[in-house]
């Protein structure tokens, strides 16, 4: 079964779901739908959200806040190779990601995207996540 919402890929010296942009997953009941993925090094972070998460049944000034950040993440996201190398670049990420390769992340037509999303960032150079230790 394939995965339907949204990756959030992000650098956070604290858990990701402890933003205060995600502080109202915890008292809306929507814990046990938001997924942690493995952490890289360097404190990035990957949160998968269960679709329509951001649809509705927030305060008004909520949605209105995150429509403005989506919009403004959404043209930040880079479309082709040299985007996205441009964007790692600029997150301090030392790449020598093959042109190539990431077009073809980039332009897959494969339904699964939560793999392409995972081989996108090991292509770009970011370090590769790692089961957490567990205390």
């Amino acid at each position: 079964m394939g995965f339907s919402g949204h990756l959030v890929f992000a650098r956070s010296e604290r858990p990701l779901r402890s933003a205060p942009l995600f502080g109202s997953i915890e008292q809306e009941g929507l814990k046990d739908r938001v997924h942690e993925w493995w952490p890289r090094p360097g404190d990035w972070q990957t949160l998968e959200l269960p679709r329509g998460i951001w649809d509705g049944g927030w305060p008004p000034e909520f949605d209105e806040a995150v429509r403005r950040k989506r919009a403004e993440l959404d043209a930040e996201v880079p479309t082709d190779a040299e985007g996205a190398l441009l964007w790692a670049s600029a997150a301090g990420i030392r790449t020598a990601g093959q042109r190539p390769r990431i077009e073809e992340l980039l332009r897959s037509q494969d339904p699964f995207a939560e793999d392409l999303f995972s081989a996108l960032p090991d292509e770009l150079g970011f370090p590769e996540a790692a089961q957490p230790s567990q205390p």
